[in-house]
């Protein structure tokens, strides 16, 4: 049987979103801290434009599952089990080296956490691609206007009504508990599996409709659309809103997965990806292959950076850093996932037909 062919516009869409995601960490507080410490300088402002183009990175990973998994009703328990095992594995040998390098206290107990998957995304990963099945049976048994509404219907009971509630309760300055549609807590920020199946729906039925309900190619240099005007200005308009917001009222709400405006952006920008014809690019396909490395180990590197250093210097220089590291993390974690690969080949073998099953 002839190996069906990947779609190199939607590898080189992960290799970006992976990039996003890194990026996404260099600003984080608690890993890179960039924001922190280019407060105040016109370094910051770069670097929330940058964020503000990457934000929907998470969302985006979700929604190409959704497009690729809708093919398939196939689904094997011991390929969750797989992620969860090398999620562990990584984290371990992480932990281990930092401690044997004395960046952390020696400590049993900090091993024992390590080795236990506490990772939200790979958890909340793992349950949404064993149910996944579940959900294509019942997008295949819509039309695709009964599906269209049910999408729209899923993101308003669950992107703009908790955003809603959210920005009430941040308003009113009370956290109006019992009032979100995703439970007592409010929206948690997107943080949940009602996120994850909302934009896997979104993925899934991209490739549910048919040609006449998709966006016409348009005109095209070389292999690149343009005169997309429709989509470029929503993502340019989606990308300056999310800037005000979070720049100047301080609506931490806005950079939430779940927010309607980061939904629509990941959409976006994955239909802008769709139009674009890679054909079957091997390097590119090849590269996109270490995208859950690049996510398992990029924290436990971003830390050894200087990016406090580099966020202090000129905008150049700091955007040559940024860009370095990134590759870097990318090349390291490429390299690591073909060792990971060598020396457990035998157990990902055998991960791919232990508990499979079709719905």
């Amino acid at each position: 049987m002839e190996k069906k062919k990947r779609q190199s516009n939607i590898e080189l869409l992960r290799i970006l979103a992976m990039g996003g995601v890194i990026l996404l960490h260099y600003n984080n507080v608690n890993m890179g801290g960039a924001l922190n410490s280019s407060a105040g300088r016109m370094n910051y402002t770069i670097l929330v434009g940058l964020e503000s183009l990457f934000i929907a990175a998470v969302n985006l990973f979700v929604m190409i599952t959704g497009y690729f998994l809708f093919r398939t009703n196939k689904r094997s328990i011991g390929r969750a089990i797989a992620l969860i095992f090398q999620t562990c594995l990584f984290s371990f040998v992480c932990t281990a080296l930092k401690m044997a390098h004395g960046d952390i206290p020696k400590s049993s107990n900090t091993l024992l956490c390590a080795s236990l998957p506490l990772n939200w995304f790979v958890i909340l990963y793992a349950a949404l691609y064993l149910v996944s099945p579940l959900l294509n049976r019942a997008i295949r048994g819509m039309d695709n206007k009964t599906l269209k509404q049910v999408i729209l219907l899923l993101v308003i009971l669950f992107s703009v009504w908790p955003s809603a509630v959210d920005l009430l309760s941040l308003l009113i300055d009370n956290p109006m508990r019992g009032l979100s549609t995703i439970g007592l807590y409010g929206s948690q920020r997107g943080y949940t599996i009602v996120q994850f199946v909302l934009c896997y729906m979104i993925g899934a039925s991209l490739n549910q409709l048919t040609p006449t309900d998709m966006p016409k190619n348009g005109l095209r240099i070389g292999r690149f659309p343009v005169g997309k005007a429709a989509l470029t200005l929503c993502l340019l308009a989606l990308l300056v809103i999310i800037f005000v917001i979070a720049r100047y009222y301080d609506l931490d709400i806005a950079w939430a997965y779940c927010s309607p405006l980061i939904v629509l952006e990941a959409l976006t920008i994955l239909l802008l990806f769709l139009q674009i014809d890679l054909g079957e690019n091997r390097v590119i396909n090849e590269i996109s292959t270490a995208a859950f490395s690049v996510y398992l180990l990029h924290p436990a590197l971003l830390q050894y950076l200087r990016i406090a250093e580099y966020t202090q210097k000129t905008i150049p220089v700091m955007l040559l850093h940024l860009a370095v590291i990134t590759t870097g993390i990318i090349t390291i974690s490429y390299i690591v996932d073909k060792i990971y690969r060598i020396l457990f080949s035998p157990l990902l073998r055998a991960s791919k037909n232990w508990g499979r099953y079709e719905w």
